[in-house]
Protein backbone atom coordinates (compact mmCIF):
# COMPACT_ATOMS: atom_id res chain seq x y z
CA UNK A 1 0.00 0.00 0.00
CA UNK A 2 1.50 3.28 -1.14
CA UNK A 3 0.32 7.06 -0.71
CA UNK A 4 -1.08 7.94 -4.60
CA UNK A 5 -0.66 11.73 -3.67
CA UNK A 6 -4.65 12.45 -4.54
CA UNK A 7 -6.31 14.02 -1.43
CA UNK A 8 -9.42 12.98 -0.69
CA UNK A 9 -12.59 15.56 -0.18
CA UNK A 10 -11.49 16.73 3.03
CA UNK A 11 -8.14 16.95 2.22
CA UNK A 12 -6.90 13.44 3.64
CA UNK A 13 -4.35 11.20 2.36
CA UNK A 14 -5.51 8.61 -0.47
CA UNK A 15 -4.08 5.08 -0.87
CA UNK A 16 -3.39 2.84 -3.91
CA UNK A 17 -4.52 -0.44 -3.91
CA UNK A 18 -1.39 -2.06 -5.04
CA UNK A 19 2.44 -0.89 -5.13
CA UNK A 20 5.40 -1.31 -3.38
CA UNK A 21 4.41 -1.24 0.75
CA UNK A 22 5.16 1.64 2.10
CA UNK A 23 3.60 0.97 6.20
CA UNK A 24 5.65 3.33 7.97
CA UNK A 25 5.15 6.41 5.45
CA UNK A 26 1.46 5.79 5.37
CA UNK A 27 1.05 5.30 8.97
CA UNK A 28 2.80 8.97 9.16
CA UNK A 29 0.53 10.50 6.76
CA UNK A 30 -2.46 9.44 9.04
CA UNK A 31 -0.35 10.81 11.66
CA UNK A 32 0.17 13.74 10.64
CA UNK A 33 -3.38 14.78 8.56
CA UNK A 34 -5.39 14.23 12.30
CA UNK A 35 -2.92 15.93 14.44
CA UNK A 36 -3.22 18.64 11.84
CA UNK A 37 -7.61 18.98 12.02
CA UNK A 38 -8.26 17.93 15.07
CA UNK A 39 -8.70 21.33 16.97
CA UNK A 40 -7.50 23.08 14.63
CA UNK A 41 -5.59 26.47 14.57
CA UNK A 42 -5.12 28.60 11.17
CA UNK A 43 -3.75 32.09 10.93
CA UNK A 44 -6.07 32.84 7.58
CA UNK A 45 -8.87 30.56 6.89
CA UNK A 46 -9.61 32.57 4.01
CA UNK A 47 -6.13 31.62 2.04
CA UNK A 48 -6.91 27.91 2.86
CA UNK A 49 -5.99 26.20 -0.92
CA UNK A 50 -9.45 24.68 -2.10
CA UNK A 51 -8.71 21.45 -1.08
CA UNK A 52 -8.91 22.29 2.62
CA UNK A 53 -12.10 23.50 1.98
CA UNK A 54 -15.24 21.16 3.22
CA UNK A 55 -19.01 21.52 4.22
CA UNK A 56 -18.56 21.53 7.86
CA UNK A 57 -14.99 22.44 8.58
CA UNK A 58 -14.43 24.23 11.92
CA UNK A 59 -11.07 26.30 12.62
CA UNK A 60 -10.11 28.65 14.92
CA UNK A 61 -8.59 31.77 13.80
CA UNK A 62 -5.28 33.84 15.18
CA UNK A 63 -5.36 34.04 18.96
CA UNK A 64 -9.10 36.23 18.67
CA UNK A 65 -11.54 33.49 20.21
CA UNK A 66 -12.89 33.08 17.32
CA UNK A 67 -14.80 29.95 15.62
CA UNK A 68 -15.13 29.71 12.01
CA UNK A 69 -17.63 27.09 10.07
CA UNK A 70 -17.69 26.34 6.12
CA UNK A 71 -20.83 26.03 4.71
CA UNK A 72 -22.17 25.32 1.37
CA UNK A 73 -21.78 29.21 0.54
CA UNK A 74 -18.64 30.37 2.45
CA UNK A 75 -17.17 31.22 5.87
CA UNK A 76 -19.66 31.43 8.47
CA UNK A 77 -18.92 32.89 12.16
CA UNK A 78 -19.72 30.53 15.23
CA UNK A 79 -18.31 32.40 17.96
CA UNK A 80 -19.50 35.68 18.74
CA UNK A 81 -18.09 38.86 16.91
CA UNK A 82 -18.44 42.20 19.37
CA UNK A 83 -16.45 44.91 20.05
CA UNK A 84 -17.01 47.60 23.06
CA UNK A 85 -15.49 51.35 22.73
CA UNK A 86 -15.27 54.44 24.88
CA UNK A 87 -13.75 57.61 24.31
CA UNK A 88 -10.87 58.73 26.46
CA UNK A 89 -11.23 62.59 26.39
CA UNK A 90 -13.71 65.14 25.95
CA UNK A 91 -15.10 66.01 22.27
CA UNK A 92 -17.22 69.59 21.65
CA UNK A 93 -20.55 69.69 20.24
CA UNK A 94 -21.64 71.72 17.39
CA UNK A 95 -24.99 72.38 15.53
CA UNK A 96 -24.34 70.18 12.75
CA UNK A 97 -24.04 66.35 13.49
CA UNK A 98 -20.62 65.29 13.67
CA UNK A 99 -18.95 61.55 14.30
CA UNK A 100 -17.94 60.89 17.78
CA UNK A 101 -13.90 59.18 17.98
CA UNK A 102 -12.92 56.59 19.72
CA UNK A 103 -9.81 55.65 20.75
CA UNK A 104 -9.61 53.38 23.58
CA UNK A 105 -10.76 49.69 23.18
CA UNK A 106 -12.17 48.24 25.51
CA UNK A 107 -12.68 44.55 23.52
CA UNK A 108 -12.11 44.33 20.06
CA UNK A 109 -11.13 40.44 19.18
CA UNK A 110 -12.36 40.49 15.45
CA UNK A 111 -10.20 43.37 14.94
CA UNK A 112 -14.33 46.28 14.10
CA UNK A 113 -12.12 49.59 15.11
CA UNK A 114 -8.50 51.39 14.51
CA UNK A 115 -7.43 53.88 17.15
CA UNK A 116 -5.75 55.40 14.25
CA UNK A 117 -7.47 55.24 11.03
CA UNK A 118 -11.14 56.31 10.78
CA UNK A 119 -11.39 55.89 14.48
CA UNK A 120 -14.86 56.93 14.36
CA UNK A 121 -15.77 53.93 12.57
CA UNK A 122 -16.92 50.68 13.85
CA UNK A 123 -16.92 48.01 10.75
CA UNK A 124 -18.42 45.25 9.78
CA UNK A 125 -16.04 41.91 9.26
CA UNK A 126 -19.12 39.85 8.52
CA UNK A 127 -22.51 40.14 6.93
CA UNK A 128 -24.96 40.14 8.90
CA UNK A 129 -27.78 41.82 11.81
CA UNK A 130 -26.20 43.69 14.48
CA UNK A 131 -27.07 45.76 17.41
CA UNK A 132 -25.47 48.94 18.70
CA UNK A 133 -25.69 50.77 21.50
CA UNK A 134 -24.22 54.04 22.35
CA UNK A 135 -24.39 56.26 25.88
CA UNK A 136 -22.97 59.79 26.33
CA UNK A 137 -23.23 62.42 28.32
CA UNK A 138 -23.62 66.10 27.36
CA UNK A 139 -22.63 69.12 29.55
CA UNK A 140 -25.47 71.31 28.22
CA UNK A 141 -27.73 73.03 30.66
CA UNK A 142 -30.36 74.64 28.23
CA UNK A 143 -31.42 73.97 24.56
CA UNK A 144 -31.61 70.40 23.22
CA UNK A 145 -28.91 67.41 22.53
CA UNK A 146 -29.27 64.48 19.98
CA UNK A 147 -27.28 61.49 19.38
CA UNK A 148 -28.43 59.66 16.50
CA UNK A 149 -26.19 57.06 13.62
CA UNK A 150 -25.46 56.93 10.33
CA UNK A 151 -24.43 53.87 7.71
CA UNK A 152 -21.30 54.44 5.36
CA UNK A 153 -20.78 57.84 5.93
CA UNK A 154 -23.83 59.05 4.45
CA UNK A 155 -27.49 57.61 5.51
CA UNK A 156 -28.73 57.81 8.43
CA UNK A 157 -30.12 54.59 10.30
CA UNK A 158 -33.64 54.32 10.97
CA UNK A 159 -34.67 53.65 15.01
CA UNK A 160 -31.21 55.41 16.18
CA UNK A 161 -31.97 58.89 17.35
CA UNK A 162 -32.64 60.12 20.34
CA UNK A 163 -33.50 63.52 21.19
CA UNK A 164 -33.70 65.58 24.96
CA UNK A 165 -34.29 69.32 26.32
CA UNK A 166 -31.49 69.84 28.63
CA UNK A 167 -33.92 72.13 30.63
CA UNK A 168 -32.59 72.86 33.90
CA UNK A 169 -30.74 69.60 34.32
CA UNK A 170 -26.84 69.84 35.56
CA UNK A 171 -26.33 67.56 32.33
CA UNK A 172 -28.01 65.83 29.28
CA UNK A 173 -27.30 61.88 29.46
CA UNK A 174 -28.54 60.35 25.92
CA UNK A 175 -28.62 56.22 25.09
CA UNK A 176 -29.33 55.15 21.08
CA UNK A 177 -30.07 51.46 20.83
CA UNK A 178 -30.68 50.05 17.43
CA UNK A 179 -30.29 47.34 15.19
CA UNK A 180 -29.02 47.00 11.30
CA UNK A 181 -27.95 44.93 8.82
CA UNK A 182 -24.68 45.18 7.53
CA UNK A 183 -22.75 43.91 4.41
CA UNK A 184 -19.00 42.86 5.06
CA UNK A 185 -16.81 46.38 5.75
CA UNK A 186 -19.94 48.59 6.09
CA UNK A 187 -19.16 50.67 9.47
CA UNK A 188 -21.63 52.39 11.95
CA UNK A 189 -20.67 55.79 13.37
CA UNK A 190 -22.19 57.43 16.04
CA UNK A 191 -23.06 60.79 15.73
CA UNK A 192 -23.94 63.96 17.96
CA UNK A 193 -25.19 67.86 18.01
CA UNK A 194 -26.25 70.27 20.45
CA UNK A 195 -28.62 72.86 19.45
CA UNK A 196 -26.55 76.32 20.96
CA UNK A 197 -23.50 74.42 19.83
CA UNK A 198 -22.21 74.66 23.31
CA UNK A 199 -20.60 72.16 26.11
CA UNK A 200 -19.18 68.67 24.75
CA UNK A 201 -19.89 64.92 25.26
CA UNK A 202 -18.08 63.38 27.94
CA UNK A 203 -14.56 60.91 28.08
CA UNK A 204 -12.82 59.36 30.42
CA UNK A 205 -13.34 56.62 33.11
CA UNK A 206 -15.68 58.73 35.22
CA UNK A 207 -19.54 57.34 35.00
CA UNK A 208 -20.47 59.88 32.29
CA UNK A 209 -17.75 58.83 29.86
CA UNK A 210 -19.02 57.82 26.44
CA UNK A 211 -19.18 54.47 25.05
CA UNK A 212 -20.38 52.13 22.46
CA UNK A 213 -20.77 48.20 22.00
CA UNK A 214 -21.66 46.74 18.36
CA UNK A 215 -22.38 43.14 17.98
CA UNK A 216 -22.93 40.26 15.36
CA UNK A 217 -27.01 38.44 16.18
CA UNK A 218 -26.44 36.22 13.20
CA UNK A 219 -27.34 36.09 9.70
CA UNK A 220 -29.39 38.91 8.27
Amino acid sequence: MSADGTPGTKGNPQFDGGGAPATATDMNLISAWAADHVGEHVANYAALPSSDLWVGRLVTTDDTEQVWLRGASGWKPVSAIACALRKSANQNLTTTAAALTWDVEISDPAGMHSNVTNNTRIVAPVAGLYEVSATVFNSNTSGYGAVQARLNGTTDIPGSIQRRDAGAVAALPLLTVFPVVLAVNDYVEIMVLHSTAAGNISGGTSLGGATVTMKRLGPA
